[in-house]
């Protein structure tokens, strides 16, 4: 029987790019609407609105997120800015694991990134379920997995939640994780994540701007411009052995790993 482990990340994910949209106590501004709620495909467009929320999923595309909006205000980039890596889109990680080589892999995996999937919508939810063909992640020579992402609209929190799932359908047991990536429009912003052990490494010829700064348990990067290609280590977060474990068990023929992503404005 598939074992499925499903992480919650409420509250996470693009959720992020709207903090402090939509949400001004300022008279005359109506508050946000999470209804009516639908969902339809056109061509190979899947579109979900959650009231004022919209995404918007190119099936021919790898099932990338072209478009996550708040009455009507993308916050992704679109191929005007490059023409390859724009949206939003999933990815096994870590990127090693997508070359037999196991280093500077890329591009990546074109079944799951780039290739058509197929799609449906479930009339009776609005529910909106997308599929790969299958897929090798080429350092586990042999390997076959599909992945699959489910959109649903979630009106009584606000929300859309996106549901990943990996599933190992053939071939030997593959070590990987999530990696959901989110192109958004370079005019500054936050980005944390958690600090792990050790002390933060910088790349040589990374600009002096780029710095990370430790505060509340946690790493923070403020954007600025950079005038060289910059990089850190953050140190080795031993938080995360339990889930490379769960990761583990869930790397067998037959088994699935999945996780949620609930995506909607911050409060």
């Amino acid at each position: 029987m598939a074992t499925r482990h499903v992480i919650s990340l409420q509250g996470l994910g693009l959720a992020l790019a709207f903090a402090g949209v939509g949400c001004s106590g300022n008279e005359g501004v109506r508050p946000p609407s999470y209804e009516p709620v639908s969902a339809v495909s056109e061509g190979n467009t899947y579109t979900l609105t959650v009231g004022d929320l919209r995404i918007a999923v190119d099936a021919a595309l790898g099932a990338r997120i072209t478009e996550f909006s708040y009455r009507g205000t993308n916050v992704l980039t679109g191929p005007e800015v490059n023409i390859v890596s724009y949206g939003s889109t999933y990815w096994p990680s870590p990127q090693s694991s997508w070359c037999a080589a196991g280093v500077d892999c890329w591009p990546p995996i074109s079944a799951i990134d780039n290739n058509p999937w197929t799609g449906s919508i479930d009339a009776s939810t609005n529910v909106v379920t997308l599929t790969s063909g299958p897929a090798t992640i080429a350092y586990y020579v042999g390997s076959e997995v599909t992945v699959s992402k489910r959109f649903t609209p979630v009106p009584a929190n606000g929300a859309i939640d996106v549901t990943y799932t990996l599933t190992n359908t053939g071939g030997p047991p593959v070590f990987v994780a999530p990696w959901q990536v989110s192109r958004v429009a370079a005019t500054g912003g936050l980005t944390f994540f958690g600090q792990g052990e050790g002390t933060v490494s910088y790349a040589t010829g990374s600009d002096p701007a780029f710095v990370l700064t430790a505060a509340e348990g946690a790493l923070w990067y403020q954007f600025a411009p950079l005038g060289a290609r910059s990089k850190a280590e953050p140190g080795v977060d031993r938080s995360l052995e339990a889930a490379r474990a769960s990761r583990r068990r869930a790397g067998q023929r037959g088994q699935r790993v999945a996780f949620v992503v609930r995506s909607g404005p911050a409060r």
